[in-house]
Order: structure tokens, then C-alpha cells, then sequence
């Protein structure tokens, strides 16, 4: 990488990593909590940072000046927030749990949306025969993926649902893949 290139997010959101867990690591109770949560830690870290990066510009600066110091020390307190659970069932009825809430549910071991909190091994059931159809990415960072990338073990069952790309209505859509699983 040359001087003028800035790092990929995914490099600074690893040494965010590393820098707040070393500081965490120091600390008895935190460093039992992040051993006992592991890969997971890591990827509810990820979660809520980017949460955070998409508020606005006065609730970030509002957050690191007055909650936590940094963004990445509060997407840290909120992924050791929440005692650790069993796996979870989210069914998913594409109005309240969307799929793509339930993916993130499952991820971060959170609510999202109309979906209960995920934990541990999720399963994810779809509706018999229903459609899910995507035109817009939902992440483009992963290289573009109609759904949430899959960071934690989950089952889904499909009970004959498609998962579909459609064309926008106004014309901006991608080519993209439905589904990627980085864990």
C-alpha cells in the first residue's frame, strides 16, 4: 500500500479490535468475558461500531465526548453487553422479522427490528414458499451481498422460500449474490 492509499475499514476496524481488547484485556472481569466470548466478541464488536458510524455527525461526536471516549470504546461496552444464551429460533415473516433483521439478530446475538435476539447456533425459519426479493445491496463493503454477511453459525430453514434478485425500479441496481457466510 502506497503513503497516498488510506487502509481498508476492515484493517482499521482490526486494530480498533486489537487496541480496545489489549486495553480491556488488563481489566480481570472484562478479560474473562472476552475470552468466554471469543470470535463472537469480535464480530458483535464489528456490528455495533458500524451502527454507530452511520448515526449522524452530532450523535458520534455526542458519543465519543461524552459516553465513551471513542466509538470503538462504546461499540466495545455494547458487544460485552448482554449475558451470552442458547441458541435462538427467529422466525421470520418478512413484515415484522424481515430476513434481513434476522440475519443481523443471529450475527450480533441482538433484537433487531421486529426479530427476538438472537444466540448461539441460531435457526432462522422462513415462511412455506415465500419470496424474498432483493434489487438494492445490503452491504457493499463484502463485495455485494443482497443479505447481511453470515458471521455466526446459523441454520436456515427455507420450507421452499426463494431468495431472488429483481430489477430496481429505477434502473441503479447491481449484479450481486444473495448470500455470503464469512465464519
Amino acid at each position: 500500500m502506497s503513503e497516498n492509499q488510506s487502509p481498508q475499514p476492515e484493517f482499521i476496524l482490526k486494530k480498533l479490535w486489537q487496541l480496545h481488547i489489549a486495553e480491556a484485556a488488563r481489566t480481570p472481569s472484562l478479560a474473562t468475558q472476552i475470552l468466554e466470548r471469543g470470535q463472537r466478541l469480535a464480530w458483535r464488536f464489528v456490528h455495533f461500531y458500524r451502527r454507530l458510524w452511520k448515526q449522524p455527525r452530532q450523535m458520534r461526536r455526542f458519543i465519543k465526548l461524552k459516553v465513551a471516549g471513542s466509538l470503538a470504546a462504546a461499540a466495545l461496552y455494547l458487544a460485552l453487553s448482554g449475558a451470552p444464551a442458547y441458541a435462538a429460533t427467529i422466525v421470520v415473516d418478512g413484515t415484522t422479522c424481515t430476513l434481513i433483521d434476522a440475519i443481523d439478530a443471529a450475527n450480533t446475538d441482538t433484537a433487531v427490528g421486529g426479530c427476538v435476539a438472537g444466540s448461539g447456533a441460531d435457526v432462522l425459519q422462513l415462511p412455506a414458499g415465500a419470496t424474498f426479493s432483493y434489487a438494492y445491496e445490503d452491504n457493499a463493503s463484502a463485495g455485494g451481498n443482497a443479505l447481511p454477511v453470515v458471521t455466526s453459525e446459523i441454520t436456515i430453514e427455507g420450507n421452499g422460500s426463494t431468495i431472488q434478485q429483481v430489477p430496481p425500479t429505477d434502473g441503479l441496481g447491481d449484479t450481486m449474490r444473495a448470500l455470503m457466510v464469512d465464519f
